[in-house]
């Protein structure tokens, strides 16, 4: 992995896109649940949380919003990315040593 250059570092990046949700319901539930976006952003979750690490398979957005709650980073990916892709972003997390806090996963929303 190369390291980024100066000018990466301090080239100020567009933040347009970035959608805020104002969360308010963190209660735990059994049920599947219907969230307002594709991955959800937060709301009502599972009990239980997820193991950290990449998954090869979707992973239940209850469990994974759990995991946001306590301030995991999810990585959802199209679920048709080429494999060498996925691998490097497997790759990047383990690298860096965030997959500590990090879960990777398909998602297929596109």
């Amino acid at each position: 992995m190369t390291e980024p250059t100066v000018e990466q570092l301090v080239t100020p990046v567009d933040l347009s896109g970035v959608q805020i949700y104002d969360i308010t319901d963190r209660t735990h539930a059994l049920d599947d649940l219907d969230y307002p976006q594709t991955p959800p952003a937060g709301g009502a979750h599972a009990p239980v949380w997820l193991e950290y690490g990449a998954y090869e398979e979707p992973v239940r957005d209850e469990n994974a919003v759990h995991d946001l709650e306590h301030g995991t980073v999810w990585i959802t990916y199209d679920p048709t990315l080429p494999e060498r892709e996925v691998d490097a972003l497997v790759e990047s997390c383990r690298a860096t040593g965030s997959c500590r806090r990090t879960r990777a996963c398909p998602v297929p929303w596109w």
